[in-house]
């Protein structure tokens, strides 16, 4: 007589579903706790982008002007605070209408 295999029985194959399924819920949370992490390490690395940002933007405003007599002893505060103004200034400029005819009362004299 040839020795049978056993073959699994049903509580077997229940015993490595339940195994697997247990393996691979730890699994999933172990790779949900390293994608928080990565997240997190993510917003950092954005916060601190955006500030270099920030930063070359006002060395890069700065650079021109350090040279300059003009300006030279003014913070940088005060170098952004004349730089607003004179956009300001400008904006306020376009609105204004420009004529190109001479006025009226140089115009009866032609």
């Amino acid at each position: 007589m040839e020795p049978k295999m056993l073959e699994p029985t049903a509580q077997d194959n229940l015993l490595v579903s339940i195994t697997r399924r247990d393996w691979l819920l730890q699994e999933k949370q172990q790779l949900q706790k390293e994608i928080e992490a990565l997240q997190a390490r993510m917003s950092v690395l954005d916060a601190k982008d955006q500030q270099l940002r920030r930063e070359i933007e006002e060395q890069e405003w700065v650079l021109p002007w350090q040279g300059c007599d003009l300006v030279g002893g003014l913070s940088l505060g005060e170098l952004q605070e004349v730089s607003k103004t004179l956009q300001d200034t400008l904006a306020l400029a376009e609105q204004i209408p420009i004529r190109a005819e001479p006025p009226e009362t140089i115009r009866r004299y032609w």
